[in-house]
C-alpha cells in the first residue's frame, strides 16, 4: 500500500509543479499581450493568429471552409455589405437630383445686396449643403 501511496504522492506533487509552471507561464504570455497592445495592437487579433499559425495546413483549410459557409449565411440574411455593386441598398436609395437653379433665382452673386440676410430674399437660394449633396462625392452637411 505504501508503494502506490508514493506514487500517488509523486504524481500530484509533479503536476502542482506543472500546473506552477503553467501558472507563470500564462503570466508571460499576459505580459507580451499588455505590451503589444500598449504599442497598437489588437490583443483579440494576435490571439486569433497565434491560434491559427498553431494549427496545420488541413485544420487551416477546413477553418476556411467553415468561414466561406459563414459568409454565404451572413450574406443570405442581409449581414454582409454587398461590394459587387455600386448602388446603393433599396433603404438608402439617392433621392433624384433636383434641377439646377436658374439664374437670377436666389443666387447672392446676382443680387450682392440680399446675400446672407437670412430672411425672404435668402429662401430658394442654392446652399452649401445642397451643392455638397449634388457633388460626386456624396458629401451632406446634414445630420444623419
Amino acid at each position: 500500500m505504501n508503494v502506490a501511496r508514493d506514487h500517488l504522492r509523486s504524481f500530484v506533487e509533479r503536476l502542482e509543479h506543472v500546473q506552477k509552471e503553467i501558472d507563470e507561464f500564462n503570466a508571460c504570455r499576459s505580459d507580451i499581450y499588455a505590451e503589444a497592445k500598449a504599442m497598437g495592437f489588437d490583443k483579440k487579433a494576435l490571439k486569433r493568429i497565434v491560434y491559427e499559425r498553431g494549427r496545420d495546413a488541413t485544420q487551416r483549410a477546413d477553418d476556411d471552409e467553415f468561414e466561406a459557409i459563414l459568409d454565404t449565411y451572413r450574406a443570405a440574411l442581409g449581414m454582409l455589405p454587398d461590394f459587387e455593386t455600386d448602388e446603393a441598398p433599396d433603404d438608402q436609395a439617392p433621392d433624384p437630383s433636383p434641377e439646377p437653379p436658374k439664374a437670377g433665382d436666389g443666387d447672392p452673386m446676382q443680387h450682392p445686396e440680399r446675400a446672407g440676410t437670412g430672411g425672404a430674399a435668402d429662401e430658394g437660394a442654392p446652399s452649401v449643403a445642397a451643392d455638397l449633396e449634388d457633388s460626386p462625392f456624396g458629401l451632406s452637411l446634414a445630420a444623419e
